[in-house]
């Protein structure tokens, strides 16, 4: 939600992101750069913070590949095969952009999107993470669609009281990490005047979880989705319901769900397997079958661990200053 955690800000030279989430990830961005892609990191919250909201990351993602394309430099054309990669938020960021690809941007050559702990369900992650460690992550949702639906804003100015909607502002202008620790555990119901399950039954509130859902348009091009089975942030069952829809929906999915994994370690363990798979579908390779299994760990495999050794080439290298994009 805040402007420092946005993915533009801690790109510039000397910027201070310390709490943001986007720098950690800079590693796996060199190490696809390795392979000698171009890789475009989009602001998918657009320039206002609209974490969450619906649709908008998938045009804020789409118009970044356009600039890329378009831009000079980079020697690229509207041929060029593209294709998505995004983990947790950016994993539901990547999956409005998926979706809406084929009617928003027919023109980009989508070859494929692998979609890391995409959410599934904002609405039942916010109920199930409501009073846990990770309280903020809530929090931070309705800080976000409330820039975006009126109805909503008005509903929480309604019913909230004053301490929450200092804490509504204050999150604002949180970094990610110290949101967290600041508001683990919270719990909504002290700070709302109905219960909690009254407010979120009222038609606006459950409208706005309706629209926030994925998984109700099939992409066309072919997906990659890696999910946890004991993720302590995003419920498995979740995910298990946004690939049911996008199958139900005609897409082609490849699910694998891992059990060895969590939240945090499923990105860098999936991230060799992931980037694999990409480039295969920038060669052209067939697309497998679609299929959905489950897994002791992604990373046992031959190819995983060549990858992972290699991703800890990449983080040494990075770490001494001999990475040359």
């Amino acid at each position: 939600v805040a402007s420092s955690c946005f993915p533009s800000y801690a790109l510039r030279r000397g910027s201070r992101a310390f709490g943001a989430v986007p720098q950690f990830e800079f590693l796996l961005v060199l190490h696809a750069l390795r392979r000698g892609w171009t890789i475009s990191i989009p602001d998918h919250e657009g320039p206002d913070g609209h974490w969450g909201s619906p649709q908008e990351p998938g045009f804020c993602t789409l118009d970044a590949i356009r600039a890329a394309l378009s831009f000079e430099p980079l020697e690229l054309n509207e041929s060029t095969p593209v294709a998505l990669w995004g983990y947790s938020g950016g994993g539901l960021a990547t999956s409005w952009a998926a979706e809406m690809a084929p009617e928003y941007a027919p023109e980009i050559e989508l070859v494929g999107a692998a979609l890391g702990s995409p959410v599934g369900d904002p609405g039942s992650a916010f109920t199930r993470l409501n009073a846990t460690l990770h309280a903020a992550l809530p929090t931070l949702v309705v800080a976000g669609l409330r820039r975006t639906y009126p109805e909503l804003d008005r509903v929480i100015r309604q019913h909230v009281n004053e301490d929450g909607m200092r804490i509504l502002d204050s999150v604002e202008s949180m970094t990610t990490v110290r949101a967290v620790t600041k508001l683990a555990r919270h719990d909504l119901d002290h700070y709302i005047d109905v219960p909690l399950a009254d407010l979120l039954a009222l038609p606006e509130i459950v409208q706005v979880f309706l629209d926030i859902q994925p998984g109700r348009t099939a992409p066309t091009a072919p997906l990659l989705v890696i999910q946890s089975v004991h993720d302590q942030i995003i419920a498995v069952d979740d995910v298990d319901g946004q690939v049911d829809r996008y199958i139900e929906a005609g897409a082609h999915v490849t699910y694998l769900r891992d059990r060895l994994s969590e939240h945090l370690s499923l990105h860098p363990i999936g991230a060799p397997l992931t980037l694999d798979w990409l480039s295969d579908r920038f060669a052209g390779v067939p697309v497998e079958e679609p299929s959905t299994r489950t897994v002791w760990s992604i990373a046992f495999s031959f190819a995983a661990v060549r990858g992972l050794l290699s991703m800890t080439w990449t983080t040494i290298r990075a770490l001494v200053g001999g990475v040359r994009a």
